[in-house]
Order: structure tokens, then C-alpha cells, then sequence
């Protein structure tokens, strides 16, 4: 596991990928900034698919839309249905678009595009990120491959863009934001009753840049400089909007009420995971068990659950090193987050304290000890 804590440029981050392109690594890289994380799937030095950020799913319907515009209704219902019949635990759009592929909805070069374009958004908005801290976990693709992009050559193409970004006021501004008309009368005494009408139309505030640069054929970038004069004036304003909800919602190792909250239990030991399992279900909570600790952090980014129990002696890695990379990332600073070991020192529990860890249990408890603990962190939500 390769770790860095201290804040990161976009180029040192290209130059990470760069590295691993040479070494032909395989793993997963998370990026975090603040309140956001972003996941690179990385397989022989290159990239399988980026996903992450703060329009995560706006990002993916924008791209495939653009792509393939001809996808009626049907076909993606059709398609919903067939991937939430399969055990999807990661990145549930890139199983999506590889069903497109599979039903000709998509042809290779298409879905190449799709990703290519997906990356280059969240690069782009990884310019504007601040404190970027990134975590590479090396280990099998999670992901089967259907398209691999060059880091090199996505950043020799976007690179002149990027510093263009980098440079000057654009890099205040997010494209993420969707303009909105504040001062009417002032816009129109700027603009021509022709740009005007135009305006009045796109700008009602649920389109954002980058959508509107989709719909008008300019680069989201260009967009922006052409609203800026009326951004700075005051006329025109940005809004936060939220993300679209996914269309697929991952299912969980056991199917108890949705509501429930879900714990998850990171052990080496299948057996243990197993027991934990009838325990966890029968008090009324979902449950994700993990046996390799290399692919922890990733899957229970994907799956957020309400408490984690972490075996604290395992292979190749510990609980507390998994505990501290947790703490690291803005999701999991007020998870739950138990040490279960078979010793109870003091020392043990010490460290545990240390690197972050909410409690510390031994492996010998009680079933009724163990469901308190899970009732002290966790509340079960009401039965629908």
C-alpha cells in the first residue's frame, strides 16, 4: 500500500500514474480532497475507469447521452434490470456500459469515449481540489476490462488545456455549477434581445456548465469565459446542484429491509465473517463481509456502511493500518470503526485508540455483547 499524506498538484498525480504506467501496475488509486473521493481502476499501468467527485452520476449520463444519443428508454430499463440481477459491489455505470457494448448499443470507439471523456472531467476538476491526499492499494482488477487508456497520452493531449485552466480566473469557478439569471434587467441591457432570449432559456439553474457545454457544442471551458463578464458583473450567479441519483443501487450480502443499516467486517477468517454474518442479520442489519484486506478500503468506499469491524491481525496488512487509511478519508472521520482481536492488551488497545479506532472488542465476547455494541454505534431503522 502506497500512501501520501501531504496536499498534491494534479501534476504529481499525473506523475504517480506515470509511474505506474512504467512499472505496469495494477490496483485501484483513491484521491481525496475535503469532502470528496475519487477512484482510478488501473490495470497494467493503464487506466480502466475513473469514477468519483461530486457529480459522479451526472458526469456518466452527460458523457453516454452525448455518445449515444440514440438509446431510447426501453433499452436502458431493459439494461437496469439485467445489471441488478448480477452482484454488483463496484462501479455499477461501468457494468452498465459494458452491457451497452455487449448489446450493440455502444461500439468500442464509443465507449472508449465515454470513459476517455469521463477522466478528463475529473482530472480537470482535480485542479481545483485542495489538500489532495491519494492511497494506491495494488492487487487483481476488480473490473473487467473492456477499454484501457494511456495516462501518457491523455495527458500529452489535455495538458495545454488543463494549464489554460490552471492559469488566470476560470480556475476559481467550478464547472460543476449551473448559472443562474439573479439581475434580469441588467443581463438584458448587456445582451442582445437575441442572446438574451438564449439565455433566459439555458440559464434557469439546473444545468450546469458542462452541461450546457454538451448542449450548445463548445467545450464547457469556453462557456464559462463567454458568462464571465455578466458572472463578475453580478447578473448571472452559480449554484450548487446536487447529483442525479444512481440508477442502480448495489445490492448487499443479505437482503434484510433496505432501511437497515449495514455493518461490514473486514477479517481474513471466512469463518468468521460467516458467523458475524448470523449474528449481524438475525439483530436486523445488513452485512458485507471482506476477506481480502488489500480490497477493504475500496469496497467499503462503494458500499458506506454505518460500522466497521476490523479484524486487527491479518496478512500482508493490520487493522490498524486500515483503521489510520479510513481515518484519512473524509467519508469514514465519523464511522464507527470496532478492532476485533483474540488478545485484549492494553497496549493493543492503546494503539487501536491511537490510529483512530471508536472501540476495541475481544473475539471471545458474547453474541449479546457484541449486538449491544453494534446498538451503542448503530440505530436500526423502523420496518417499512
Amino acid at each position: 500500500m502506497l500512501s501520501t499524506q501531504q496536499p498534491l498538484s494534479l501534476t504529481q498525480v499525473l506523475d504517480d500514474l506515470m509511474a505506474f504506467r512504467r512499472e505496469e501496475a495494477t490496483g485501484q488509486l483513491i484521491v481525496t480532497a475535503q469532502q470528496e473521493s475519487w477512484t482510478f481502476f488501473i490495470q497494467d499501468g493503464q487506466l480502466l475507469y475513473g469514477t468519483g467527485g461530486h457529480h459522479s452520476v451526472k458526469r456518466w449520463q452527460r458523457h453516454l447521452s452525448h455518445t449515444s444519443p440514440g438509446l431510447t428508454l426501453r433499452v436502458l430499463q431493459t439494461l437496469v434490470e439485467e445489471v441488478k440481477r448480477e452482484s454488483i459491489t463496484l462501479c455499477w455505470e461501468y457494468q452498465f456500459i459494458r452491457r451497452l457494448l455487449a448489446h450493440s448499443c455502444l461500439s468500442p470507439l464509443q465507449l472508449k469515449q465515454v470513459i476517455y471523456d469521463g477522466l478528463v472531467e475529473i482530472f480537470t476538476d482535480l485542479l481545483q481540489a485542495d489538500r489532495i491526499t491519494r492511497q494506491f492499494f495494488p492487487g487483481e482488477p476488480l473490473l473487467d476490462p473492456i477499454a484501457l487508456i494511456d495516462p501518457v497520452e491523455l495527458a500529452r493531449q489535455e495538458q495545454s488545456r488543463w494549464q489554460q485552466w490552471s492559469v488566470g480566473q476560470l480556475k476559481n469557478y467550478s464547472l460543476n455549477a449551473a448559472p443562474v439569471i439573479v439581475h434580469s434587467d441588467e443581463l438584458q441591457a448587456r445582451t442582445s434581445p437575441k442572446v438574451y432570449a438564449t439565455l433566459v432559456q439555458l440559464l434557469n439553474g439546473e444545468h450546469t456548465l458542462r452541461d450546457l457545454g454538451v448542449k450548445m457544442q463548445r467545450p464547457a471551458q469556453d462557456v464559462l469565459v463567454s458568462l464571465l463578464p455578466h458572472i463578475q458583473s453580478g447578473a448571472i450567479g452559480l449554484k450548487d446542484i446536487p447529483d442525479l441519483p444512481p440508477l442502480i443501487t448495489p445490492p448487499t450480502t443479505s437482503q434484510p429491509n433496505r432501511e437497515q443499516p449495514l455493518i461490514a467486517c473486514v477479517d481474513d477468517s471466512l469463518w468468521m465473517c460467516q458467523t458475524l454474518e448470523q449474528v449481524v442479520t438475525r439483530a436486523g442489519y445488513r452485512f458485507l463481509g471482506i476477506t481480502d484486506a488489500l480490497r477493504a478500503i475500496p469496497q467499503l468506499l462503494a458500499r458506506k456502511p454505518a460500522l466497521v469491524l476490523l479484524d486487527l491481525r491479518m496478512p500482508v496488512t493490520n487493522g490498524y493500518e486500515i483503521c489510520s487509511q479510513l481515518r484519512k478519508l473524509s467519508a469514514f472521520r465519523d464511522i464507527p470503526i470496532v478492532i476485533l482481536t483474540g488478545n485484549d492488551g492494553i497496549i493493543d488497545r492503546a494503539r487501536a485508540k491511537l490510529v483512530g479506532a471508536t472501540d476495541f472488542l475481544n473475539k471471545s465476547i458474547s453474541q449479546e455483547q457484541l449486538i449491544e455494541v453494534l446498538q451503542k454505534y448503530v440505530s436500526l431503522g423502523k420496518e417499512v
